[in-house]
């Protein structure tokens, strides 16, 4: 919300006007100006901006992916890529028919040493990030149009990252090669499909282990050999692929970075044009200390740290709020108990900062306000919660100001 100061100064000046018609003595607002006692206090608000669970993860996201919702309002991360896709036509002559039954060509199939980008945002683009998710699955989904059984063997898969290198997937207790037990399914007549889906958890595979390195790309291989049993079929059209897809709940510990949200932001003070009251003196009008007044409302079971940062209209940051490396911590709100986890009340606090007249001349040329912060769950992270949907964090700012009119 973006008021100005000049405005409620005019809308001022006009009542004392109206007032004065009132009165039969008649003031002189021209020697009130220039004997230099007139310094009125003004309280106005300045910004109010609600950060909603998606504000905060939307750099956690990316264009292919989704944070979804649970059925219970729990917020859930989703990413998926395909490892491969084959068409039938690719390893087999058709000899220019359009399907081949009881095909007993079979033999192997093979895909050379590949990469998929995985994109996991939520570690790439949210910095200095620490999670811990108590719920994540990796499913394996392999679609298959082809009327034949093929067996599949996973030869390579590998997690890698920039930072902390590359760690072998575990499945089922082994590490590659992993042979895909039961074979993926078949159809049985020419044109359906058949999808089936390995679903892996922190019980039957090192997932866990996997995401804590923080993970850019998945390196994999993989081997397929076609039955020969009949009757069986093939067609031009059939087709053979398997995806990953990795689901992370928002429910475990964090301590990371959000860039937060970006707002208006106008006070239109001490400008060296003057004020628009256009009184007969014609004075200038001057802010010469301020109190800002920060009220927050915080409904995520996490503790913020939050700094408040000024931009001109280059989007160069020009200020902050709190100087010399300090900031001010918004505590979580309490949270209910388990298995829900859920917060009820949010949890409120009210900040004030005193600004003198350097300062202010300062903030006069901004034109946005960065809110950003630290997050961390309660108890210095240590303490598992779950985030859903209805959460925010509510920020309101409002300034008392001291005017110094004339003088």
């Amino acid at each position: 919300m973006q008021t100005k100061i000049k405005y409620l100064l005019g809308l001022a000046a006009l009542s004392m006007l109206i007032i004065s018609a009132c009165v039969k003595e008649k003031y002189d607002l021209g020697a009130m100006v220039q004997n230099g006692d007139w310094q009125p206090d003004l309280a106005m608000p300045l910004v109010h901006s609600i950060l909603t669970v998606e504000d905060i993860l939307s750099n956690a996201e990316n264009s292919e992916d989704a944070l979804n919702v649970d059925p219970d309002g729990l917020m859930v991360l989703v990413y998926n890529d395909t490892l491969f896709s084959k068409k039938a036509s690719d390893f087999v002559n058709f000899f220019g028919a359009p399907i081949l039954i009881d095909y007993t060509g079979g033999g192997m199939v093979s895909l050379n040493i590949d990469t998929i980008d995985l994109n996991l945002e939520v570690y790439n683009n949210v910095l200095g990030g620490a999670f811990s998710f108590e719920d994540p699955t990796l499913s394996i989904i392999v679609t298959n149009s082809i009327g034949i059984p093929v067996n599949m063997t996973l030869s390579t898969l590998e997690a890698w990252s920039p930072v902390n290198g590359t760690l072998p997937i575990q499945l089922w207790t082994s590490q590659p090669p992993i042979v895909l037990n039961p074979p993926p399914s078949f159809p049985t007549v020419p044109g359906d499909t058949a999808v089936t889906t390995y679903t892996f958890n922190k019980g039957n595979s090192n997932i866990d282990a996997f995401l804590q390195i923080g993970p850019k790309f998945i390196f994999y291989s993989v081997d397929g050999i076609m039955g020969t049993s009949t009757p069986n079929f093939i067609t031009d059209s059939s087709s053979f692929s398997v995806e990953v897809e990795v689901m992370l709940p928002l429910h475990g510990t964090a301590n990371f970075v959000t860039l937060g949200d970006t707002v208006p932001f106008s006070m239109n003070i001490n400008d060296p044009g003057g004020s628009d009251l256009n009184d007969p003196g014609g004075s200038d009008v001057f802010v010469n200390e301020a109190t800002f007044v920060i009220n927050t409302f915080n409904r995520f079971p996490a503790d913020v740290e939050m700094q408040l940062l000024f931009a001109d209209s280059t989007g160069a940051i020009i200020d902050s709020m709190f100087t010399n490396g300090q900031t001010f911590i918004m505590n979580g709100a309490d949270i209910g108990l388990p298995p829900a986890l859920r917060t009820s009340t949010p949890k409120h606090k009210a900040t004030e900062v005193l600004v003198e007249r350097a300062k202010l001349d300062n903030l006069g040329k901004a034109e946005t306000m960065i809110i950003r912060g630290r997050v961390n769950t309660n108890n210095g992270g240590a303490t598992v919660v779950k985030i859903y949907d209805d959460y925010t964090i509510e920020v309101k700012v409002g300034v008392r100001a001291k005017l110094q009119i004339g003088g």
